[in-house]
């Protein structure tokens, strides 16, 4: 799943594109809005002592946890709707959170441009799929 596109601008997004058969993989693009994506990072940066940080970050982001408000945790149950829907199996308390992702900044960037959120549905030996959503785009060949 991709983010970061032209959601925002009306395009919505893309249809699923085979990428591999074998594994099984697809592509989605225009997945969120660059405002959405924007929202997860600042989500999962709220987790952490300030922006700064020297190792990759894995932060859960669980719909119920007191520190997000009513609207960030509307947002983060329609996340979980819509990839629920995108693979055929509905949120269940066995699930595990959506995790959000940050990779290390470079020595100029204040957060590294490589972004995302991960989300293992099953975390167990009989998980069926994992989505992962990319929050922002690097420069070819990064």
């Amino acid at each position: 799943l991709k983010g970061s596109g032209d959601a925002a601008a009306g395009l919505g997004p893309g249809p699923l594109e085979l990428v591999s058969r074998k594994p099984r993989a697809y592509l989605q693009r225009r997945f969120l809005s660059q405002a959405e994506c924007r929202q997860i990072v600042n989500m999962t940066l709220r987790q952490q002592d300030g922006a700064v940080f020297h190792k990759k970050v894995r932060a859960p982001l669980i719909v119920d946890d007191d520190r997000w408000n009513a609207d960030e945790k509307a947002f983060l149950q329609d996340m979980e709707n819509r990839i629920a829907a995108l693979t055929g199996g509905a949120p269940h308390e066995d699930e595990a959170a959506l995790v959000g992702t940050l990779t290390p900044p470079g020595c100029e960037e204040s957060i590294s441009g490589h972004l995302g959120l991960h989300v293992d549905t099953n975390a167990a030996h009989w998980r069926y799929c994992t989505a992962i959503v990319y929050l922002s785009s690097v420069p070819s060949g990064g």
